[in-house]
C-alpha cells in the first residue's frame, strides 16, 4: 500500500517494488503501477482490488474458453467449479499482495501455449512473451512459467513466432526501465541478506516432497494453514468446527491424488491409438508439476503456499478432466456429489472470509502502525 501511495500520491516511482527476505525481489514499477494508479484515481484502500477482482474474471473466462474449445460447455462449467471457486485462489487472490496479481499472466501463458501448439503464430507469441516479462515484476513464482515455456519450446509441444515473442518481451519490460536506470546509475541492485542459498532446499529433501505435495493439494481444497489462522480457534465449538473442515480439506486431496493417478498414466503405459489433443495437455501439466518439484529444490526457502498458487490452473486440469471424464455420471447420485463439493467450497472460503484476520477490519489501528504509515489513516475505514 505504501508502495502505491508513493505513486499515488507523491509521484515517486521505484526500480525495485518489493524485497522478499531470502528470495530475491521484484524489479520494475509494474506492481507499483497496479496498486498505485487506482489509488491515485480513488483513495481507498480497497481500490486496487477493483484491479485484481478484473484480473481474476479475466482469467477465469480465459481458462473456461479453452476447457470449452477442448472438450465442450461440461468441462468448462467443471472448470470453475474447481478454479474459480477454488479456496486457494479466493484466499490467495483476496487481499492486497503479490500473488493476488499471478493468475492472470499464468492464464495468459496457457492459453498461449495452447494456441501455439498447432503452429507458430504472433499474437499468442506476443502475449506469451508479455507474460513471462509482467509475471516476472509480480513475483517469484514466475520462475515456473519461464521453465514450463522453455521446456514446451525445446519438446516442440509449441511453436514460437520469435518475432511476436521478442515484441511481447520487449513490450512487457517498458516497466523494467526503472529498473535498468537505477542499475545504470551504479546504486547496485536492493537486495535483503538470503536465508539460505540455492539448492539448499534439495540437500533438506523434505521441502523438495513438500513441492511435490504441493501439486496434489493445489488440486483440492488443502487450505488447512489458513483455516488454523481463523479466530474461530478461540472457542471450544469454533476449533471443533475448524478441524472438521481441516479434515474434508485433507480427504480432498484424495481426488487430486487418483485423478493425477489417472490423467498422467498414459505416459508411462502409452496406448496406441492415444489422442493427442489429451497427450498435449498431459505435456503442459506434466512440465509444471516437475518445474514446481525443481523450484522446491532450487529455493534457499522452503516454498509456502502462496507461492505456488501461479501453478493452480495446470494443477486443477487432471481434477476437471477425471471429473468430466471418468468420475461424473448425470445421475442423482453424482449431481449430489458435484453439489456436496461447491458447498464445502463455499462453506470454507464464508469461514475463512469471516474468521481469517487478514479479512476482520480492526476497531483501532496500532500506535506504531499509525506512527509509521501516517498516509493510511486518509484511506482506511478505522480510527
Amino acid at each position: 500500500m505504501n508502495l502505491g501511495l508513493d505513486l499515488a500520491v507523491a509521484g515517486t516511482v521505484h526500480p525495485f517494488a518489493k524485497m522478499m527476505t531470502g528470495a530475491g525481489g521484484n524489479p520494475g514499477a509494474l506492481l507499483q503501477l497496479f496498486v498505485g494508479v487506482p489509488l491515485f484515481l480513488l483513495p481507498h484502500f480497497q481500490a486496487p482490488m477493483i484491479g485484481v477482482v478484473l484480473m481474476h474474471a479475466a482469467a477465469g473466462w480465459i481458462l473456461a474458453a479453452v476447457f470449452r474449445k477442448d472438450f465442450g460447455e461440461g468441462s468448462a462449467a467443471l472448470f470453475l467449479i474447481v478454479y474459480w471457486l477454488s479456496p486457494w485462489r479466493l484466499y490467495n487472490g483476496g487481499f492486497l499482495w503479490e500473488p493476488s496479481f499471478v493468475f492472470l499472466p499464468a492464464a495468459l501463458h496457457f492459453w498461449s501455449c495452447w494456441k501455439l501448439k498447432d503452429g507458430p503464430a504472433f499474437s499468442p507469441s506476443l502475449l506469451l512473451g508479455m507474460s513471462l516479462a509482467a509475471s516476472a515484476q509480480m513475483h517469484n513464482s514466475s520462475f515456473l512459467l519461464f521453465a514450463v515455456a522453455l521446456a514446451m519450446i525445446l519438446k516442440k509441444a509449441i511453436r514460437i513466432d520469435w518475432g511476436g515473442f521478442v515484441s511481447g518481451l520487449v513490450l512487457g519490460s517498458l516497466t523494467l526501465l526503472p529498473t535498468v536506470l537505477y542499475l545504470i546509475g551504479g546504486e547496485g541492485a536492493a537486495a535483503r541478506e538470503s536465508q539460505g542459498f540455492l539448492g539448499e532446499s534439495l540437500l533438506k529433501v523434505y521441502p523438495v516432497v513438500k513441492g511435490l505435495l504441493y501439486w496434489f493439494t493445489l488440486g483440492g481444497l488443502d487450505v488447512v494453514r489458513p483455516l488454523n489462522e481463523t479466530v474461530f480457534l478461540k472457542t471450544s465449538s469454533g476449533m471443533l468446527w475448524v478441524r472438521f473442515l481441516q479434515g474434508l480439506c485433507v480427504l480432498s486431496v484424495g481426488i487430486s491424488l487418483v485423478s493425477s493417478w489417472w490423467f498422467f498414466k498414459p505416459l508411462w503405459r502409452p496406448q496406441s491409438g492415444g489422442d493427442p489433443k489429451m497427450t498435449w495437455w498431459r505435456t503442459y501439466a506434466l512440465w509444471m508439476l516437475l518445474s514446481l518439484v525443481a523450484a522446491s529444490a532450487l529455493s534457499p526457502i522452503v516454498l509456502q503456499g502462496w507461492q505456488v498458487v501461479i501453478a493452480l490452473h495446470a494443477a486443477v486440469i487432471p481434477v476437471v478432466l477425471w471429473v468430466g471424464q471418468k468420475w461424473y455420471k448425470d445421475s442423482p447420485v453424482h449431481r449430489l456429489g458435484l453439489a456436496g463439493y461447491v458447498l464445502l467450497q463455499t462453506v470454507i472460503v464464508i469461514t475463512l472470509g469471516l474468521g481469517h484476520p487478514i479479512f476482520r477490519i480492526p476497531e483501532t489501528l496500532p500506535p506504531e502502525l499509525k506512527a509509521q504509515n501516517e498516509r493510511l489513516l486518509d484511506i482506511i475505514p478505522v480510527q
